[in-house]
């Protein structure tokens, strides 16, 4: 097997699943502690339907505040819109927010699930 072959290999084993990572900016933060709760109860809801893999806000390295990001698990970019649009936090306009498409090709979870071969063995 050539080099080439087994890169083409190793591509196709770890792009089995695309997912969509948005990035939340804030946009109206007077907003933010009334709309809350209903976006923590939509975000567990989401993860617990497993359309939602990570999820959290993200700092800037001095502590400041810097948005957020959330790894959707859906097939497609308008099933990624709705679900986005459908965060409390979007729909009130607390955060604007982008869509970007992402590959995972590596990685690991300590339940050891290997993210390139999604193979997964208990520790």
């Amino acid at each position: 097997m050539s080099d080439q072959d087994e890169v083409a290999r190793l591509k196709e084993a770890m792009w089995k699943r695309q997912f969509f990572l948005m990035s939340r900016k804030m946009k109206s933060p007077e907003k933010l502690q009334a709309t809350s709760l209903a976006h923590y109860q939509w975000v567990i809801s989401q993860e617990k339907e497993g359309r939602i893999f990570l999820s959290g806000p993200s700092f800037e390295l001095d502590g400041t505040p810097a948005g957020g990001m959330t790894v959707l698990r859906v097939e497609n970019e308008a099933d990624a819109r709705a679900l986005a649009e459908a965060d409390p936090f979007v729909a009130e306009g607390v955060v604007d927010y982008t869509l970007k498409r992402w590959q995972i090709n590596e990685g690991s979870l300590q339940v050891r699930l290997d993210l390139s071969d999604m193979k997964g063995q208990a520790q």
